[in-house]
């Protein structure tokens, strides 16, 4: 028997539970594919284990990646294997891709399919530097543990820096696994995901979707779908025109400010703080301390039975060598499981505390914004020229998605006075990863998602049983259709 292993790693918090919908979709999908299809779904990074840093978690994976590739073996072998990450569980699988790109098993074992759903390969650190955007960037990371750090570029487990910018090294043993795999895809959404907005998810310097949300009508936009998968999976290659055309008071209603209704976003962040803080601590008091303890644990038994690759990162930056450097035994348990119903409670309350951070940092004052058109995105049949032009000559861009990811600071894209209301304020070190891994071709899908705000979850439909997240069911069939090679 010949096997194609699929390894399904989860978000922050996650359990395997969450791939439950794709794991269903795939096993429909067994008879395309040349090879048997074995879906396993990583486990020994649920719940709090999700917190204790990207490499701990990803290490843990290769454990288990191996041990079921020992199981495989005694039927048959393995001879394809295709990595799905989902959230967080993107960051780790990058991770784990590179170890075991590492170890040498590319070598004996196809590597595939590469998919991230929703995943901050940017990070999670928000663009700017306003005061709103550094208490978010200070708040976040201390509720997220080591993990947080790391998403949040807050932390120096790289060579000489933060570890996302190491995985984005263009020397490191992380970036060429990913180039390794037949293709590499993404999806990400398009809008309101307050965890992993499009510019991180989809890698780019540039949000083309800042001032669409589920109550905007798409009647004058210009965006081009997927065929047989409108509206919800956009084409990134296809031109649509971004604009900063001015809206007369003849054209717009006269608004009256939201000054009291950004103010009662930020009462809200108040009362979580107040609320939510002390119920944090108190669980924190109660289990949290035992948590924080055994992960320290954990930390420090996986850095001393890898000691290889934590005494001089150094390693992962050069060439690799013929020999597997490390045989992924297990690492044996040494937590107990907590009360899921009252953790998962505590992680709701929590991601409620983070949520209402970003919907009152990100909050605009109407007036503002009524200047410029709703959607900043019209119809034309006008071509786009390149050449300078006045303001009442051409007041749009077309151009695609895709062109938008990364562009260099002398460009003439850079220079466009228009694209600029859309380029995002990143840190250099952000500019870095996306300029790196932009330079791998990436398959990359838009999604949006507009009959639910929770679009983190809908994107996998993480919940079978919830019909608010029916189009997710759109983006898997389009992955298992349109994009995984089977």
């Amino acid at each position: 028997m010949r096997y194609h292993l699929f390894v399904l790693v989860h978000g922050l918090w996650g359990n395997k539970s969450h791939f439950d919908y794709i794991a269903q979709e795939l096993e429909k999908h067994r008879s395309q594919c040349d090879q048997e299809i074995v879906i396993y779904k990583a486990e020994n990074n649920e719940g709090y284990r999700t917190l204790d840093g990207i490499d701990v978690c990803g290490l843990r994976i290769v454990r288990e990646i191996h041990g079921k590739i020992a199981a495989l073996k005694e039927t048959g072998d393995v001879v394809k294997i295709s990595i799905v990450g989902y959230s967080l569980g993107g960051l780790i699988s990058r991770y784990v891709i590179g170890i075991l790109y590492h170890q040498g098993l590319f070598k004996e074992i196809e590597p595939v399919n590469f998919t991230t759903f929703c995943t901050p390969h940017v990070g999670a650190m928000a663009p700017g530097s306003n005061i709103s955007v550094r208490a978010f960037n200070w708040l976040v990371p201390n509720l997220l543990s080591l993990s947080g750090r790391q998403m949040f570029l807050k932390d120096n487990t790289g060579k000489e820096g933060p570890l996302l910018e190491l995985m984005a090294n263009k020397n490191s043993v992380f970036y060429r696994a990913l180039q390794q795999f037949k293709t590499r895809i993404l999806y990400a959404n398009a809008i309101n995901d307050k965890r992993t907005a499009w510019w991180t998810s989809g890698i780019s310097i540039v949000d083309p979707f800042i001032n669409i949300d589920e109550s905007s009508s798409l009647s004058d936009l210009d965006y081009k779908y997927v065929e047989s998968f409108a509206p919800v999976v956009l084409d990134a290659h296809a031109d649509f025109k971004i604009s900063n055309r001015p809206v007369s008071s003849q054209t717009v209603p006269e608004q009256p400010s939201n000054y009291w209704s950004r103010k009662y976003r930020w009462l809200v962040v108040a009362l979580n703080l107040t609320f939510v803080m002390p119920l944090w601590v108190l669980w924190f008091i109660i289990s949290g301390v035992m948590e924080s303890l055994k992960s320290s644990v954990r930390i420090r038994r996986v850095m001393r039975e890898n000691n290889a690759y934590f005494m001089d990162l150094t390693n992962l930056l050069e060439p690799d060598t013929d020999e597997a450097t490390n045989d992924g035994s297990d690492i044996e348990s040494i937590a107990d499981k907590l009360d899921h119903d009252m953790e998962d409670a505590i992680h709701d309350r929590v991601d409620t505390l983070i949520e209402s951070v970003w919907d009152a940092m990100t909050s605009k004052d109407e007036e503002q914004t009524a200047q410029l058109s709703k959607f900043h995105i019209m119809q034309s049949t006008e071509p786009y020229s390149s050449s300078t032009t006045s303001k009442n000559e051409q007041n749009y861009v077309s151009v695609s998605i895709s062109d938008l990811s990364y562009f260099s600071k002398d460009s003439p894209m850079a220079r466009n006075q228009i694209v600029k209301l859309y380029t995002l304020e990143l840190s250099p070190s952000q500019v870095e990863i996306v300029k790196n891994l932009n330079a791998l071709d990436w398959n990359k899908f838009p999604i949006l998602i507009r009959h639910t705000t929770s679009t983190h979850s809908a994107a996998i439909v993480r919940n079978i049983n919830d019909p608010q997240l029916r189009e997710g069911k759109v983006v898997v069939k389009h992955w298992l259709e349109n994009a995984v090679q089977l």
